[in-house]
């Protein structure tokens, strides 16, 4: 029986590594998801990019050159001279933020967006400018992001450093830290660190009476396994079934560990034992200040280098270059399609607002004559700024006779936000950013108790 136990665990574990191997997530650095971000220095002409489009039969792409007013107003319309007579004030607001998504964060690079059905011919249209002397790039051109899954190696080895049974724990430690590097996430990162974490202090207790009972009665270990599966779905939750997958085969590896011990001890005529019980010793090892310390350091890195790749305020430091992208943290330098809505509202609503009143209504109730049956008869009409305006405008983006940033905008989705990233490895949701911040919050609150603990035996 004890046989078919071990290969079952050993069958699983294979299972595992190959399963993460194959299904590996790693962060494409693509911002967009239907188009690819060509960046050329701002140096370069306009001429010398459409050559090159037109040389590599790009036709389908959106470049600052091509822009045009991203509204179709009947020909001699009231709206139409009221919107020319404005033009200044209007180019003031949404259009001059629509022009920063053909920048970069710093101003030193010009964006073009192709459709992706041009990935190979944009493939070779870098190469040969690349030929010429110009540093040109792709969004999809970013490194794989090494911190994260390098601060999972490092709290790996201090655990190391501290831990009893060295041997026994760098295979426990191995699963975690495969799982970090073919899911170089954020969450990801910090849920291999909890996992860590917690079979330390099950290592520390290992072979003593009331292990089981202490565990289970520790608030501390509940926080890291609880949060170590928590952080991995609000990635994915592919990503969550590989974190259970790895502590699947970490408790495997510790049953295998014990069916091996009590064979051994069968053995053998006499029985040692540990001389202090479970509840006599730390789950730490003695060594809960460093350790907590460790992990709350690493677990700060990985949320401030989210930080860094998610806000425009650190541009130029930590990035080669920051591009327009979906983000968590929108910045105030783009516009999105609210504000498109809004812009397109204002536009349309202009000619039937009183001056007498405030412009800023989202409701304008106007009269209109009509005949009916031989007589004039007054009607109200009535226009909103309601979801059905909002879906007329989404809808108009698709009739432009162009090629517009919105188009772009709206493959994202019309609740999405946007600012600078140094790359988009994968949309971040808020769920993940709150989940983050308890983990932070719950390390810094432990670290503190260890503080008032006498030697951190309690």
């Amino acid at each position: 029986m004890n046989l078919i136990k071990k290969v079952f665990i050993f069958i699983f574990s294979l299972f595992t590594v190959f399963a993460l191997y194959t299904f590996r997530t790693v962060p494409s650095g693509k911002l967009w998801d239907s188009y690819t971000v060509v960046y050329v220095p701002v140096s370069v002409d306009d001429e010398v990019m459409q050559d090159g489009f037109t040389q590599f039969q790009i036709e389908e792409y959106v470049s600052l050159a091509k822009q045009r007013i991203p509204i179709m107003l009947t020909a001699n319309s009231l709206e139409k001279t009221l919107f020319t007579l404005n033009i200044n004030k209007q180019k003031s607001d949404y259009l001059s933020l629509r022009e920063n998504y053909f920048f970069d964060s710093a101003k030193q690079y010009k964006l073009y967006y192709v459709h992706n059905d041009y990935k190979e011919n944009v493939n070779q249209l870098i190469k040969a400018l690349n030929k010429q002397g110009i540093a040109a790039g792709i969004d999809s051109s970013f490194s794989y992001p090494f911190v994260l899954p390098l601060l999972t190696v490092l709290v790996a080895l201090i655990l190391l450093l501290f831990v009893k049974r060295k041997i026994f724990f760098i295979l426990l430690e191995l699963f975690p830290v495969f799982f970090a590097v073919t899911n170089p996430f954020y969450s990801c990162s910090i849920s291999a660190i909890f996992i860590l974490i917690a079979f330390f202090l099950l290592i520390n207790l290992w072979g003593r009476n009331g292990a089981v009972s202490k565990l289970l009665h520790s608030f501390d270990f509940y926080v890291f396994v609880i949060l170590s599966v928590v952080l991995a779905f609000a990635n994915s939750w592919l990503s969550g079934v590989f974190a259970l997958m790895v502590i699947g085969c970490d408790a495997g590896y510790l049953f295998w560990k014990k069916i091996k011990e009590d064979e051994i001890l069968k053995k053998q005529t006499y029985t040692f034992i540990n001389i202090r019980n479970a509840r006599q010793v730390s789950i730490y090892g003695g060594k809960m200040k460093p350790v907590v310390l460790a992990a709350t350091i690493a677990v700060a890195g990985v949320f401030a280098y989210f930080i860094l790749n998610s806000s425009d305020s650190f541009n130029g430091q930590f990035a080669k270059v920051l591009l327009p992208g979906e983000t968590t943290l929108s910045s105030k330098n783009l516009s999105n399609l609210e504000d498109f809505s809004k812009w397109t509202w204002d536009i349309k609503s202009l000619s039937y607002k009183s001056i007498n009143k405030d412009n800023g209504s989202s409701k304008i109730v106007f009269p209109e004559y009509v005949k009916e049956d031989g007589k004039i008869k007054k009607i109200e009409i009535t226009y909103s700024y309601d979801q059905d305006f909002k879906n007329q405008v989404m809808d108009s983006i698709d009739s432009l006779d162009f090629y517009s940033i919105e188009q772009v905008l709206k493959s994202q989705g019309t609740d999405a936000s946007f600012g600078y990233t140094a790359s988009s490895s994968y949309s971040v949701n808020i769920f993940t950013i709150i989940v983050m911040i308890i983990s932070v919050c719950m390390l810094l609150f432990i670290d503190f108790s260890a503080i008032i603990r006498k030697g951190g035996k309690k």
